[in-house]
């Protein structure tokens, strides 16, 4: 907002953003984007809209450590076998898969916990996929820190 001369202040940009937050304008916005590209916009208040996933499969640790890496270019392969992406411009893609990870870079895993759930629409993809995204999350037996979000600013004196 600094950088656009929305705000003339770090202080009046963040007061703008948490009243765009509040208000729910951006909320709003995603709304008009969706209904613009022909979407449902109740979508957005009714998560039971969005397709369901026919399998849901859970992957598990396999020892006790801690999650050093995450392998996304691995993951984006293990997210196409899942059925959520394309290798072909007409290939389809299935709105239902993917997955939901219960871990962050830096958490302690046992053996046994749960890592993810991988959702698809039959087993044999479920299958797949949770093998591919199993070789993209690195366990480790040190604890190593994870890389902050944001790595520098640019442009913004404060």
């Amino acid at each position: 907002m600094l950088l656009t001369n929305n705000s003339s202040s770090y202080d009046e940009a963040i007061n703008k953003l948490n009243r765009a937050l509040n208000q729910g304008s951006g909320l709003n916005k995603l709304a008009e984007m969706i209904e613009a590209q022909g979407g449902d916009r109740s979508i957005i208040d009714d998560c039971s809209l969005f397709p369901q996933p026919c399998c849901t499969i859970e992957l598990t640790s396999d020892q006790d450590g801690f999650l050093s890496e995450i392998m996304t270019a691995d993951v984006g392969r293990a997210f196409v076998a899942a059925g959520g992406g394309r290798l072909r411009k007409n290939d389809q893609i299935d709105y239902s898969a993917g997955f939901i990870l219960d871990v962050r870079l830096g958490s302690r895993v046992r053996k046994g916990d749960r890592l993810a759930k991988v959702q698809a629409a039959d087993q044999n993809k479920a299958k797949q996929a949770k093998a591919m995204l199993r070789d993209a999350l690195i366990i480790s037996s040190q604890k190593t820190e994870a890389k902050p979000v944001i790595i520098d600013r640019i442009g913004i004196d404060q």
